[in-house]
């Protein structure tokens, strides 16, 4: 074999290699969670979101443009609307809140929210690690809802779900929205204490 064909050789044979290494690294993508959740599972709408300085306390206001400084990403959370913002289970059937820093002891969840008429008293679960709560929307109207929580270990994330949806269509025929709506959400606030008493 002389060197014209040696090199030809050589050359194919990287060839290969880097062919090989590009479909290794399309089968297996090194991504933020962010830019997966956006990109390639596409189940949020937060691409990069402003951050507006909050604290645990004052919570997740969803009527503002922008997710707070304590979160992370989300997922399942539909655009932002003047009162605050729907669970789209076109997105993800379950709504996800990624935490920046994790939370363990006693917490509080304090949910301000809404439903559509289908969801009116069929369970939905709140998750946080591994303990579970059932919470049922009693009414279609804003409502605020309690949740304590005493975690053994750190949790960051907060799921709730699954939700029975409904796109606008079902209640407003002239609607065009193709979204699944289930819950609105207005407010969530944590706090690191005992919930209130009602």
């Amino acid at each position: 074999m002389n060197i014209a064909n040696r090199i030809r050789l050589g050359l194919i044979v990287l060839l290969c290699l880097f062919y090989a290494w590009l479909f290794w690294l399309m089968l297996n993508p090194v991504v933020s969670d962010e830019y997966s959740s956006y990109y390639i599972k596409r189940e949020t709408f937060d691409w990069r979101p402003k951050r507006y300085p909050a604290t645990l306390e004052e919570g997740f206001v969803f009527s503002r443009l922008g997710i707070p400084e304590f979160v992370a990403s989300t997922a399942g959370l539909s655009m932002v609307e003047e009162w605050g913002r729907w669970s789209d289970a076109k997105l993800s059937p379950i709504v996800r809140i990624e935490l920046r820093e994790p939370l363990h002891g006693q917490i509080c969840l304090v949910i301000t929210a809404r439903t559509i008429p289908k969801q009116i008293g069929k369970p939905v679960w709140l998750r946080m690690g591994q303990i579970t709560q059932v919470w049922q929307l009693t009414t279609e109207s804003v409502n605020t809802y309690q949740f304590d929580f005493l975690l053994p270990e750190q949790v960051s994330t907060i799921e709730i779900g699954p939700m029975l949806s409904g796109t606008p269509s079902d209640w407003n025929s002239d609607s065009k929205d193709l979204r699944k709506l289930g819950i609105g959400f207005y407010r969530l606030v944590i706090l690191q204490e005992h919930c209130a008493k009602k």
